[in-house]
């Protein structure tokens, strides 16, 4: 996750966290993350109108995920399992 504070375009609050798509291969290495708002888990289907982040404060959603090549063919190579560490 960037250094650098989201604010919310919503409610201008800095509580914001980043969508995590894709099967996560450790929920307990995710956890604390989670439960600090920093990432919201967006489930395995990506849309072309999936959202990037989240806002803790007003539960306002804003952005378009990236969405890889193989996902907007309709395959799931990009759905593979994500970790901690791969927060982009």
């Amino acid at each position: 996750m960037s250094s650098r504070a989201r604010i919310c375009p919503h409610s201008g609050a800095n509580r914001v966290g980043k969508y995590l798509y894709g099967l996560p291969d450790d929920m307990i290495e995710l956890q604390r993350d989670l439960d600090a708002g920093l990432i919201v888990l967006g489930g395995c289907t990506v849309i072309d109108k999936s959202p990037q982040f989240h806002c803790n404060s007003c539960d306002h959603d804003w952005g378009i995920a990236e969405i890889c090549d193989q996902t907007k063919q309709g395959g799931t190579d990009c759905l593979q399992p994500v970790s901690r560490n791969d927060k982009r």
